[in-house]
């Protein structure tokens, strides 16, 4: 909160502050699921969709 009060202080609205904050959680959310995924796909190489019975 203190470093939000410190770029609102410096000339950041309100709704620019809401849209960074916005942008960075989307970003960390897809490079997340992004990372998960290729681990995942590491780690169990036979992760294309079908089904090896």
């Amino acid at each position: 909160m203190k470093l939000n009060s410190m770029i609102q202080s410096i000339g950041m609205t309100k709704r620019q502050l809401r849209s960074m904050l916005i942008d960075e959680g989307l970003y960390y959310a897809g490079s997340t699921l992004l990372e998960s995924y290729v681990m995942g796909a590491l780690a169990h190489p036979h992760m294309d969709g079908r089904k090896h019975w």
